[in-house]
């Protein structure tokens, strides 16, 4: 079942990038801050926490206005049960489509949703055998906008919001899954193939 995700998902973010290949091709890079928490199941309030992301970003735009993103990025997502945080840190790949605007006056907004699909690496939990039940992967929905200068094809440093939502538990057995905001830096530099 994993495997087969893995590879729907890889599958999807390759179809959605190759008839854009020639026409801007980027990458970037970007890093910031998150604010997540566990929601459903028993959860009656949720409570916030504070956490770090950064990662790298390949990107392609076909027509000045469609976007096509795949990502690699760590990031720290959680929560407080009952006061008590519990953290986990993981790889996640997104794969996100989206469209932008045009670079007049050298300013450019973009927004963009798809799929994330996300591997534990660490964990922290005031019950150390909660860790053990971590689930892997996860999947989560993303809704973002990014808005800053572009200073040519490929060129583009601004700030970006990004709001998740876990489509699936992140525990063994717990209904309830992660969501959250990214708030991100992000810089933006053309690789071959750009017009």
């Amino acid at each position: 079942m994993k495997g087969r995700l893995v590879f729907g998902l890889a599958t999807l973010g390759l179809i959605a990038t190759a008839p854009a290949i020639g026409q801007e091709t980027f990458v970037g890079i970007g890093g910031g801050a998150t604010l997540s928490e566990f929601a459903g199941g028993a959860i009656v309030s949720p409570e916030s926490q504070w956490g770090a992301t950064a990662g790298l970003t390949f990107g392609v735009r076909k027509w000045d206005y469609a976007l096509s993103m795949v990502e690699v990025n760590w990031i720290q997502r959680g929560g407080k049960i009952a006061g008590e945080e519990t953290r986990v840190d993981y790889l996640e790949i997104p794969f996100l489509i989206g469209g932008s605007t045009p670079a007049d006056y050298g300013f450019s907004g973009r927004v963009f949703t798809g799929l994330t699909i996300a591997f534990p690496v660490s964990c922290s939990a005031p019950v150390e055998s909660t860790c053990d039940g971590k689930r892997s992967p996860i999947v989560s929905w993303p809704l973002g906008g990014q808005i800053g200068r572009s200073a040519g094809p490929g060129r583009f440093i601004g700030v970006e919001a990004r709001y998740f939502v876990g489509l699936s538990d992140t525990f063994q057995g717990s209904f309830f899954h992660d969501r959250g905001w990214q708030f991100r830096g992000i810089v933006t530099f053309p690789v071959g193939g750009s017009r």
